[in-house]
């Protein structure tokens, strides 16, 4: 540097290259200050360092210059007496809401210096920078003659967050109803497709008639969206399908277990009826034939019928006799009668038929049935048999029962007391004389 000696030097020339003392010079900004009789100039060109003739070689960048060669194209411009600030205008490359980068632009009516951060144009009138989130600054301009202007610089129209939803369901239990869905966000949205917008116009509804799973998008003015997630599976409009099944559908002479399972929970259960675990499968034990209808109600009300029809059950008995039957016990009133004999008097409802003496031995058709004897109807019912006259066991009247009816004369009659209730003849439990005279015509054969 050199200020003390401002002054052209003697006609040297090259080209269109001068050469100069100068009394500032910055580098970084490719700027020559030009002093010469108390003026300033200040100007941008090109240019490069000399030396005096006989100094030893300086390498580039090396501080000890004393000039420059530099070529003017233009007048110097003087600005010695410049002392106004610049005039500047901030712009915005967008102005309302937006979820993208926002550019300002600073515009000089004179040329500026750069600042830190900015970008300046290659004609030193405008300084631009962009934003990716709002800020608030205050810039710092100087023009070339070191004038400041200090500017405010605001952004605060960038909105690069997705609204936060919140999902609403007006019934979140079973139902045969509609489902209103009702999406809510933290700032103004757009309706998608098929939503209602409503007035406050941070939220959204929708009206489903079934059963659906969905993702929503749900987007702000910008376009920034969140993604909500629908998922309706309470409406249930149907009435529930009903299966039946039976524990068995061949004749029996057991109970019979119905069951009816449903597609759905079922509530309301019908009196009688068990409920499973799961809550849709029904079960009830009948012990006679039926015909009847079953109504279910699933969870919301809805009902399904089903018509049950049992006629498989038979009660294992005697159904007609030409005997006399009393508190299981078969009254016979003629001695001597074979088990054929027995079978033809009688109609008995059972799958399998025995007749068995009193010692547990099945007895066949030609053998002669006696007080003690039990008829054994599909090894579930039992009736004993009781064969007037016959004390002994044997099928016939005898010397034995005369004996006992003596014996036993007057004397009341237990009812289980079988063999003596054979010779209880009249019935009037009381052995007595009149019992006593019809063995004695027996045994006599009239």
């Amino acid at each position: 540097k050199n200020v003390d000696s401002i002054k052209t030097l003697t006609n040297w020339m090259d080209g269109f290259f001068h050469t100069i003392v100068v009394g500032e010079r910055d580098d970084k900004a490719g700027t020559i200050t030009y002093y010469d009789s108390g003026h300033k100039y200040t100007r941008k060109g090109t240019y490069r360092s000399i030396r005096k003739l006989g100094d030893p070689e300086v390498y580039p960048g090396h501080t000890k210059w004393i000039g420059v060669r530099y070529s003017f194209t233009k007048n110097l411009i003087d600005d010695t007496n410049d002392k106004k600030a610049p005039e500047l205008t901030v712009k915005y490359s967008i102005t309302k809401s937006t979820n993208q980068n926002v550019t300002v632009t600073i515009e000089s009516k004179e040329k500026v210096k750069a600042v830190k951060g900015w970008n300046l144009s290659k004609d030193g009138l405008r300084l631009v920078k962009t934003f990716e989130k709002n800020t608030t600054e205050t810039v710092d301009v100087l023009d070339l003659a070191n004038n400041k202007t200090s500017v405010k610089v605001k952004v605060g129209n960038i909105d690069k967050e997705a609204p936060k939803i919140t999902v609403e369901y007006d019934n979140t239990g079973p139902t045969n109803k509609d489902v209103t869905v009702l999406i809510k966000a933290s700032e103004y949205i757009k309706a998608p497709e098929g939503w209602d917008l409503l007035s406050d116009k941070t939220s959204i509804r929708k009206t489903y008639s079934a059963n659906s799973s969905e993702k929503v998008t749900v987007s702000d003015l910008v376009g920034n969206t969140s993604t909500a997630n629908i998922n309706i599976k309470n409406i249930d409009k149907e009435s529930p399908k009903l299966e039946i099944s039976y524990s068995t559908t061949e004749p029996t002479n057991k109970s019979v277990l119905v069951t009816i399972k449903a597609n759905e929970k079922i509530k309301d259960i019908p009196n009688g009826w068990t409920l499973n675990s799961d809550g849709n499968v029904i079960t009830k034990e009948y012990n006679k034939n039926i015909k009847e209808n079953v109504v279910l109600s699933d969870m919301v009300g809805k009902k399904g019928n089903i018509y049950i029809d049992i006629n498989n059950i038979y009660e294992t008995k005697i159904e007609e006799t030409q005997y006399k039957i009393e508190d299981d016990m078969v009254i016979v009133n003629n001695c001597g009668e074979t088990v054929q004999e027995f079978m033809k008097n009688n109609t008995m409802t059972a799958q399998s038929i025995k007749i068995i003496n009193s010692s547990g031995i099945e007895i066949n058709d030609g053998t002669i049935i006696g007080t003690g004897c039990k008829i054994v109807l599909d090894e579930a019912k039992t009736y004993v048999i009781i064969v007037q006259g016959d004390s002994s066991g044997n099928g016939k009247t005898g010397i034995s029962e005369i004996a006992k009816a003596r014996r036993k004369l007057f004397q009341k009659v237990d009812k289980n007391d079988i063999y003596l209730r054979a010779l209880d003849f009249n019935e009037s439990g009381r052995i007595d004389v009149s019992d006593l005279a019809n063995i004695c015509r027996k045994v006599k054969g009239e």
